[in-house]
């Protein structure tokens, strides 16, 4: 129900004449057409003079009694202030001295008056001493950070084969030999053919076998942390810990994956790997629609839907370029919203740990169960107050024992014995 305030001009009932009254706007128009109130346009306005009136009074009485005070006594007050350091003494004295009848000089005392003491007694949060000791400081408790791109080759994609001891010795077929008489490579040499009835073939025919050996990498790295910010921070420590060296973890896997360079302190990386295939490329420092069809036709015939393309992140502003309305394209729509990059149904996927745009290796087509990840020990945080027991310091470990290689050492020769596939094949840095 909507109210206004009105001035009675009559006394209807308990609402004298003549005073001021908050009523609802049906009853008030009722009056206000009967001739018994008028309503008040402005009632904030209105009080505020009826107090600034009220309150010129009473300055008006504490004034005139000041004055009768001083001179009373006969305290000679100097003609004008020479600063605006006054006591209020002073400033009542300079009041009483504007006389009654002199309102502009009163009313420029009363600003003086009001301006040096009134503000100087307000309580604000922006000084320390003024109250800004009463308002606490807010701490969030969220530790804010820009996500990286995540493990594009490890854990998910590679192929983990657990490790119980230091040395892990993994038997394969050898589909590196060279085909003949319309066998293939795929099958490690087995070979079959037609004989007459009752005829054995002349030769057995037998798999050839190679041994794939892995070596575990130790991988270890350590922080301390006082005491005193593990107990006082309003964010947990430990978490932040645990959940830095994972991911520093998964980085420095998957990127040695890619560029290892198969010494006794590294994994062996696809990237100029013997088993990978060069494809040269069309332009020098461009990534064009041949390039990425060249790479496809490589590609080992059954790793067709398990493979993607791992390319450089600034590289994928080449990609628009691929194709045109009459061919095919490079986006399809997305099963959560937004859309997925394929090339010919294969995904492509966005790696930190690429080359840069234009160097061998910024594009590579692998199917990542072709590369064999021994785990020795998996990820471990540990954390021991012990170390630095005497600083009072809590140290944090990560540790994690692996090593990885691809499974082939060479490509596949199809049985022509001239072209050859492979799981693993990359972009050369040169044009073709």
């Amino acid at each position: 129900m909507n109210t206004v305030v009105v001035t009675m001009l009559e006394t209807v009932g308990e609402y004298a004449k003549g005073e001021q009254y908050e009523i609802d706007e049906a009853t008030a128009d009722k009056w206000e057409v009967a001739g018994l109130c008028e309503v008040v346009e402005n009632p904030e306005g209105k009080a505020f003079d009826k107090f600034s009136k009220a309150l010129e009074t009473k300055l008006n009485d504490v004034v005139e009694n000041v004055s009768k005070s001083i001179n009373s006594i006969n305290i000679k007050m100097p003609a004008a202030p020479k600063t605006d350091d006054k006591s209020l003494g002073e400033f009542l004295a300079l009041v009483g001295k504007t006389g009654s009848k002199d309102n502009r000089k009163k009313e420029a005392a009363y600003n003086t008056l009001v301006n040096k003491y009134a503000a100087k007694t307000a309580m604000t949060q922006g000084g320390d001493t003024a109250g800004g000791f009463l308002v606490p400081e807010e701490w969030a408790t969220e530790l804010l950070s820009v996500e990286g791109f995540g493990g594009a080759a490890y854990p998910d994609r590679v192929r983990v084969i657990p490790m119980q001891t230091d040395k892990l010795y993994v038997p394969t077929l050898d589909q590196t030999v060279s085909p003949s008489n319309g066998s293939s490579a795929f099958v490690a040499g087995v070979s079959i053919g037609v004989v007459s009835e009752g005829s054995a073939p002349a030769n057995p025919t037998l798999p050839a076998f190679k041994q794939l050996a892995l070596t575990a990498k130790k991988l270890l790295a350590y922080t301390q942390v006082s005491s005193e910010l593990i107990d006082n921070s309003p964010i947990s420590v430990e978490n932040i810990v645990t959940d830095s060296f994972r991911k520093a973890v998964v980085s420095w896997v998957d990127h040695r994956i890619f560029n290892g360079d198969a010494s006794a302190d590294d994994l062996t990386g696809i990237i100029d790997h013997g088993a990978t295939i060069k494809v040269a490329r069309e332009t020098t420092g461009k990534i064009t629609l041949l390039d990425m069809a060249k790479l496809w036709s490589r590609l080992a015939p059954q790793s067709m839907s398990k493979a993607a393309y791992f390319i450089n992140p600034v590289a994928l502003a080449q990609l628009p370029l691929l194709g045109n309305a009459n061919h095919l394209v490079w986006v399809q729509n997305g099963v959560n919203g937004g859309f997925d990059l394929r090339f010919a149904g294969i995904p492509i996927v966005p790696c930190e740990s690429m080359p840069a745009l234009g160097n061998a290796g910024d594009v590579v087509l692998a199917d990542m169960r072709y590369y064999i990840l021994g785990l020795n020990k998996d990820v471990t945080v540990d954390a021991s107050p012990d170390f630095a027991f005497t600083s009072d310091l809590t140290t944090y470990r990560v540790k994690v024992r692996l090593d990885g290689k691809p499974q082939l050492t060479a490509p596949i020769y199809l049985q022509n014995g001239t072209d050859t596939v492979s799981p693993f094949v990359q972009l050369d840095d040169s044009g073709s």
